[in-house]
């Protein structure tokens, strides 16, 4: 839409309710994928700091069992965004199909 000078972005959405769900699912979704990943980056800190701290030998099983527990929270983040992205496509390809069957 143009007024003047000045242009203004009109989402192509015709429906406003699935456009704002569309959008919270893909913040929901990318917060989940970064909340994943920093608890990760949280677990490898507290797992090297207790490791740091140790004064005999660590064993190779002891480490690679606390890398495998840290990576939960990335593989759980990275489901749910997947979920998250294939809903917003159902939804995106309901609204488009509504919109075709509306004109």
């Amino acid at each position: 839409m143009v007024h003047g000078d000045t242009v203004f972005a009109v989402p192509a959405n015709p429906n406003p309710v699935a456009y704002g769900r569309k959008t919270c699912n893909k913040a929901l979704a990318l917060f989940t994928l970064v909340f994943g990943i920093f608890g990760q980056i949280l677990g490898l800190a507290d797992i090297f700091d207790y490791l740091a701290n140790q004064n005999s030998e660590i064993a190779p099983a002891i480490l690679s069992k606390g890398i495998k527990l840290t990576c939960y929270t990335t593989i759980y983040g990275i489901i749910i965004y997947l979920v998250s992205i294939l809903i917003t496509l159902g939804l995106k390809f309901r609204v488009n199909s509504v919109s075709v069957l509306r004109s």
